[in-house]
Formats: C-alpha cells, structure tokens, sequence
C-alpha cells in the first residue's frame, strides 16, 4: 500500500530464521557453495533453485529443488541431482532462469566445473542445460551440451545468463576464467 509498515525488514536478521534451510549430508560437500534460482524448471508454475556442492561425493553435484518449499532438508530429498566425470568440481558455479534454447521459457541453467579435464588437461568447463526437467539422477556428460576452456583457464568459476547481448531474442552466457593466461578473461557466448 505504499506506506512503511512492520513488515519491513531492518536490523540483523539471523539466517537460523531462514524460511527453508537446505544442507549437504557428508562432511566437506560444499553445499550451498554456489546457489541460483533456477526458474521453473519443471513447469508447474513454481519457481525451483539449483544448489551447488562442489565437494560432494567424488565429482561434485548440483541439486535442483523443485518450489514451493519451506522448513528444514537436506540434498537427499533433492528433486533432480547432476554429476559429471571422476574427479571434478560439478556445482563450484551455477546460474539459472535462461531462456538459451529461444523457445520463450526461462527453464534452462548452467553448471560450471572449473577443474574440468579435457585430452589430459584441466581446461574448466560448463555445461547447458534446457528444461523442462524430470525427477531423477543425471551424468550431464550423457546429455548436456558441454563447453570447454583453454588449458590452465579454470573457466566455469563464475557463470551468468547475462540476457541477450546481441539482440536476437535469445538469451546469451558469460563465462569467467580467472586463470587464463594468467590474468583471467571474461568469455561471452552467443545462444543458441
């Protein structure tokens, strides 16, 4: 209505009086490390989010909880569960609520991996992924459209969907490595 009330938030508020708490379940999962909405994944109407744990279990996952939700879980409850090659770091960096296939659906989100091995070599990589999505557990090496850094990049630290730089109506990706050739970059990538 226009008017200050007590419904405003001033202060230090606490985290412990988060409306919904999601945890990892094994020591040093990293849960929580990068976190995004993620759109509606799942098209029912509900905003979703997606969770990285770069440390969990032995390549890194991004857990995806489909919305409406509230109260305490942890990532054994997740709706959707992502995971790539041995020896990864899947989840250090997601970014979600894209439309990067241009079907005019905000449904489609990135996992960033900056420890990705290609030919031998750590190059960091990010994978694209377009919903709608079902339940279940996925290698996104299976499925996913994978793009790769140059040697030594780490590319895949940091991700956004960063809207359509090139007017064309689609959606387009920045992609950061703070490696490369040893002063870092910036890549942006034209979708679809």
């Amino acid at each position: 209505d226009d008017s200050p009330n007590s419904c405003e938030w001033s202060g230090t508020i606490s985290l412990a009086n988060a409306d919904a708490i999601f945890t990892g379940v094994e020591a040093s999962d990293y849960t929580g490390y990068s976190v995004s909405q993620a759109g509606d994944v799942n098209v029912d109407g509900y905003p979703d989010i997606l969770i990285g744990a770069y440390g969990s279990g032995d390549t890194g996952r991004v857990f995806v909880f489909f919305g409406p939700f509230s109260g305490s879980l942890d990532t054994d409850s997740a709706d959707v569960v992502y995971t790539a090659t041995v020896g990864t770091q899947v989840g250090f960096s997601v970014a979600g609520g894209c439309d990067l296939d241009g079907d005019g659906n905000q449904d489609d989100f990135l996992i960033g991996d900056p420890a990705a091995v290609e030919i031998d070599q750590t190059t960091g990589a990010l994978w694209v992924v377009t919903g709608p999505i079902s339940t279940g557990t996925y290698n996104l090496d299976d499925f996913a459209t994978k793009l790769v850094g140059v040697p030594g990049s780490a590319a895949g630290s940091a991700l956004s969907c960063s809207g359509d730089l090139n007017n064309d109506g689609v959606d387009d990706i920045l992609v950061g490595a703070p490696q490369y050739e040893g002063r870092g970059a910036a890549f942006v990538v034209y979708t679809p």
